[in-house]
């Protein structure tokens, strides 16, 4: 029987104009959180904010550095929407990172994406969509910018010796 206490599903938006890491973003999702439904898949900003604001995702994962419309601008078209998304940027380029915070941005990964660190942010990510939906009409806390930066330092550092994915 179909227990009427379950929640509905959490959607997404994986939005990157590499085929291969939407790929491997959809797969690395669903290991690390089966019940995210990824809705769409754009190969670059117009089709994410087409998709967008078709589909109402509650969350996006988002690249930087896309052609049409940059992950960026994006996220300053998607602030001013009603609802906007919760955004994951994911770029190989650590250097955005400000940026990204200054537009509300949930977290950021850098690519290539290390699942331990994707599992990290898709619980800060369901902390945020719980406590949006217990405390409906309270602004929700933004993201803590300086551990933010400190964490994403050390993933730089980290994967320094690997050649960066664009």
């Amino acid at each position: 029987m179909n227990n009427p206490a379950i929640q509905p599903s959490v959607t997404a938006i994986i939005a990157d104009d590499e085929a291969l890491l939407r790929h491997h973003l959809d797969k690395s999702l669903a290991e690390v959180w089966p019940e995210l439904e990824i809705v769409s898949k754009a190969q670059n900003g117009l089709e994410a904010m087409q998709s967008i604001q078709q589909l109402e995702p509650d969350v996006v994962f988002l690249d930087i550095r896309m052609p049409e419309l940059d992950g960026i601008s994006l996220a300053k078209k998607l602030n001013k929407l009603a609802s906007p998304p919760l955004v994951v940027f994911i770029t190989a380029y650590d250097e955005y990172a400000v940026k990204a915070f200054e537009h509300n941005a949930m977290d950021y990964l850098l690519k290539p994406i290390n699942e331990e660190r994707l599992l990290a942010t898709c619980q800060k990510v369901q902390a945020r969509l719980s406590s949006n939906q217990t405390q409906s009409g309270i602004t929700p806390e933004q993201p803590d910018i300086t551990a933010l930066m400190a964490q994403l330092q050390q993933l730089s550092q980290s994967t320094s010796q690997q050649p960066p994915y664009r």
